[in-house]
């Protein structure tokens, strides 16, 4: 079977299997930013938005599908500049196809995805600028990179990559010339109204994201940097993951653009883990380089008949996997505590879709909450958080989060409101949701 062949069946798919798959919370709360344009949101910048808001007959989800799925093309591209054979590419696509991230991970529309694609083909138009550098194809660098950081702030991590992959092909004369300038300036040009929205907003973006990856606590979490190191293995699957490293140590110079690009993400998120938990999808940017590099021995005749099996057992066991978890997803079947299920509050919430569905206006006491029951109501009737509850996100933002007239509003039985929330409302005639979440009637008190 050819990799297009392959890149085409799993394209079907996906789009089949789409419209079964329950929405998550986090897409909701992307699809609610697609309602409010702005220049940037609090949680992340704009392009997912973007993505959101072009609705398909497909549902909301395919555009980004189909996105990440282009994201494999760059890949095809690069691999056949690193003559790396077609069965080796053809191994690639089915390991990125079922590994959990890029293959179970692309059903659910987040801003990996846009970050992954345009990573990817900032790589591709890296490579592809080296064979005859100019400032139209550095062009073309600056405007992936600029594209990526209006996916996600973890695009940044391109511009030490690349420079290390430069000096190590001894190609730093490359910053005495006009074009990688260019490059830089022009990704910082599309970047910019990120930058201008948190400047009208005292860099709140920044700051929470900052603070979110890198400075959790004060203290050094000697348990962190295992339980990132053992999740990143896992997610890979062991056996991609342990070729991947053997390639790794014994042909660490045999695609060095390949070893930077896995490296600088896996390091720089490897560092962080002392001082903060870092999520499992973070160094996502850095698995198609390695699977990469761990197909490499497909095309060694001695490494393959040592490690075929390995990459054949890989592919049975996150195959499975897969299976398992949409099977669940579509129809629960898993003897699992609820608690540590997370496709039950996909469930759970939307109980409580019908028995709020003619309460407005309706307050919820988090983003996903307020999200979820906003995507099966008209747009008149969203719902917002009441801003001041949970921690801060995009509702803070928005005046219609701030309350001012009668309305409703849900909370846990345990909540514990802040006292600028609770010295301005009362919260009267409590019902109990099918979630057991809890409706109240919220009424401002007098003189707020």
């Amino acid at each position: 079977m050819t990799l297009w062949q392959i890149w085409w069946i799993a394209l079907a798919v996906k789009t089949i299997l789409l419209p079964f798959i329950p929405i998550t919370p986090d897409e909701t709360y992307y699809l609610a930013w697609a309602r409010h344009p702005a220049l940037s949101y609090f949680d992340h910048p704009p392009l997912i938005s973007l993505l959101m808001k072009t609705a398909l007959p497909f549902g909301i989800r395919w555009p980004g599908v189909f996105l990440s799925h282009l994201g494999f093309i760059p890949w095809f591209g690069i691999l056949e500049k690193l003559k790396i054979s077609k069965k080796a590419q053809a191994y690639w696509i089915l390991a990125i196809l079922f590994a959990p991230l890029t293959g179970l991970g692309a059903f659910i529309i987040t801003p990996d995805v846009p970050l992954v694609f345009f990573w990817s083909a900032g790589v591709w138009a890296l490579l592809w600028t080296m064979e005859k550098p100019g400032v139209a194809r550095w062009a073309v660098v600056g405007a992936a990179v600029g594209l990526g950081l209006l996916s996600k702030y973890m695009m940044v991590l391109f511009f030490p990559a690349a420079l290390i992959w430069l000096y190590w092909e001894s190609q730093l004369g490359q910053l005495k010339k006009p074009g990688i300038w260019l490059a830089g300036f022009l990704a910082l040009l599309i970047f910019y109204p990120v930058i201008l929205w948190n400047f009208r907003n005292g860099f709140a973006s920044f700051a929470f994201q900052t603070h979110h990856g890198l400075s959790s606590g004060s203290h050094f979490k000697w348990n962190l940097p295992f339980e990132y190191v053992f999740t990143e293995l896992a997610l890979l699957n062991p056996f991609f993951a342990g070729i991947g490293l053997w390639v790794i140590w014994h042909h660490r110079k045999s695609h060095k653009i390949l070893l930077v690009f896995t490296a600088v993400p896996f390091i720089f998120f490897f560092l962080t883990s002392f001082r903060a938990r870092v999520e499992a999808n973070w160094p996502v940017c850095a698995y198609p380089s390695f699977l990469a590099l761990a197909v490499t021995v497909v095309d060694n005749p001695i490494e393959f008949e040592k490690f075929g099996v390995w990459l054949r057992a890989g592919m049975r066991i996150s195959a499975v996997f897969i299976v398992v978890v949409i099977s669940h997803a579509i129809h629960p079947w898993i003897p699992i505590k609820q608690d540590n299920d997370h496709t039950f509050i996909m469930r759970e919430w939307k109980d409580d879709v019908t028995a709020v569905k003619d309460l407005h206006p309706l307050f919820a006491r988090s983003y996903q909450i307020a999200a979820f029951l906003s995507y099966y109501r008209p747009p008149e009737q969203e719902v917002f958080k009441l801003a001041g509850l949970d921690r801060t996100d995009f509702y803070d933002f928005l005046k219609e989060s701030h309350a001012s007239q009668k309305g409703y509003m849900i909370l846990k039985a345990d909540d514990r409101l802040p006292e600028d929330i609770s010295k301005h409302y009362d919260f009267i005639n409590p019902k109990i949701l099918p979630s057991h979440l809890l409706l109240y009637e919220l009424v401002p008190k007098a003189g707020t």
